[in-house]
């Protein structure tokens, strides 16, 4: 049961991962770009996460919370890039 609600879930973030991919390479805008990058980021972190499941490797929790602390900073840095060039246009 656990393994095909593990493989189900890695089919479909594996299609979320493709979207987000395309939002980056096509996305209009810069803000848009980094919305998808940011989402990459967390979608790979799912993913970490289901093949700590799968393969019952507890250090892989240890890589995803690295992962998710990286993830946020880097969230933080892009918003104030922005919100600095948003202030130079003005």
């Amino acid at each position: 049961m656990l393994s095909t609600a593990t493989n189900i879930a890695l089919v479909l973030m594996a299609v979320a991962l493709c979207l987000a991919l395309y939002r980056i390479v096509r996305g209009p805008t810069l803000p848009d770009r980094v919305i998808a990058l940011d989402l990459a980021g967390s979608i790979c972190a799912a993913f970490l996460a289901a093949a700590s499941i799968i393969l019952r490797q507890v250090v892989l929790l240890d890589v995803l919370l690295g992962l998710a602390m990286i993830l946020f900073f880097s969230s933080t840095v892009f918003a104030r890039y922005l919100a600095r060039q948003h202030e130079e246009d003005e």
